[in-house]
């Protein structure tokens, strides 16, 4: 029969590659010896980013992996902003079909950026998909330290894609002084990109 499995996974150990693999283990024992469709994560700024990426590897496999920055987390039952902490989802579907995208030179052109990510959502065919979350990299520079515009972004969005589409979202920071801003993108650290989950 048709079912989808969620798993969430917490840590706040201070080793990235161990949080990494610890908070990954926690959400893939949640949906058992189910297949991994999709990995969404998050870490703390504080975090070599590669190495959290690594840790997260070391369970995934080759799952589509997406996600970035965080100067805080939380699931059902942890919440943590003022130290070392990350978190891991993992989804396995057999009625949802996931796909990721990703979308550079964020910090040259919002807009641009946005009808790149469009089209190649739409190149992929969205008759039935029902849903679009996006993840961006909100500096788009460090020094001095400057903001990349929602805005554009999402009027490239709606310009482009199937307004029918539920689209959500939000910029990756790993603090307040833009000093570490990074998106996950399968095997790579990012920055200054766009990306979207397609479901």
């Amino acid at each position: 029969f048709n079912q989808t499995k969620t798993g969430i996974g917490y840590s706040i150990t201070t080793e990235p590659y161990e949080a990494g693999k610890e908070c990954s283990a926690k959400a893939i024992e949640q949906i058992g010896d189910s297949p991994i469709n999709i990995v969404i994560i998050f870490c703390s700024g504080k975090y070599n980013p590669e190495l959290f990426l690594a840790g997260v590897r070391s369970n995934t496999g080759n799952a589509p992996v997406i996600g970035g920055a965080a100067f805080g987390v939380f699931t059902n039952t942890e919440l943590s902003y003022e130290a070392y902490e990350a978190t891991a989802a993992v989804l396995s579907s057999d009625t949802i079909k996931f796909q990721t995208f990703s979308q550079g030179e964020l910090n040259i052109d919002e807009y641009a950026a946005g009808i790149g990510l469009a089209n190649k959502i739409n190149g992929t065919g969205t008759e039935n998909a029902k849903g679009l979350l996006v993840f961006y990299d909100t500096a788009k520079s460090r020094n001095p330290p400057l903001l990349n515009f929602v805005s554009p972004l999402f009027a490239a969005l709606k310009d482009q894609i199937d307004p029918a589409l539920c689209c959500a979202g939000a910029g990756v920071m790993g603090d307040f002084q833009l000093t570490s801003c990074f998106q996950c993108f399968d095997n790579t650290v990012l920055s200054t990109h766009f990306l979207g989950l397609f479901f």
